[in-house]
């Protein structure tokens, strides 16, 4: 019901402009459809930042993944060097 009020309220003020010598309607119009347009770019954006936000997690969680698995080869293979759980390098390495 709401659109149906502001079409007409639209056409009425259209009317009246015309009337008047101003005719606006033509770039209500032209605005209207560059407002649509750029809401269903805002809407493909939107999808595409959520696809990019879900592949950086995934990768993070990769990535979070192989270095530990580094750490426990590491560890294997230096059995007796200190274990460095936070996967920070160790603040004494050889210059």
């Amino acid at each position: 019901m709401t659109l149906l009020h502001q079409r007409l309220a639209r056409q009425l003020g259209a009317d009246a402009d015309i009337a008047r010598g101003h005719p606006i309607r033509p770039m209500l119009e032209l605005l209207e459809e560059r407002s649509a347009e750029l809401e269903a770019d805002n809407h493909t954006l939107r999808q595409r930042v959520t696809r990019l936000e879900s592949e950086l997690s995934e990768r993070s969680d990769t990535l979070e993944a192989a270095r530990a698995m580094n750490r426990e080869l590491m560890n294997e293979l230096n059995p007796g060097a200190p274990s460095h759980a936070s996967g920070e390098p160790h603040s004494s390495a050889r210059r």
